[in-house]
């Protein structure tokens, strides 16, 4: 990963570079503020995620 700023990137995965920012957004799941990211490359595949915290201890 290539940084450019506080929230834009590049990313290179398996040989294909993707441009894209991250972001803090609102989980509903775990009512707190995650780093998500979203990227596209020149070919417009997009990828996108977003933290997980460990599920040890926990009960759905």
């Amino acid at each position: 990963m290539e940084a450019y700023d506080d929230h834009t990137a590049k990313l290179t995965i398996d040989g294909s570079t993707y441009n894209g920012v991250f972001l803090k957004e609102w989980n509903e799941a775990t009512s707190s503020n995650v780093m998500t990211f979203t990227a596209v490359s020149k070919e417009g595949i997009s990828i996108w995620g977003s933290h997980v915290s460990t599920m040890e201890n926990r009960f759905f």
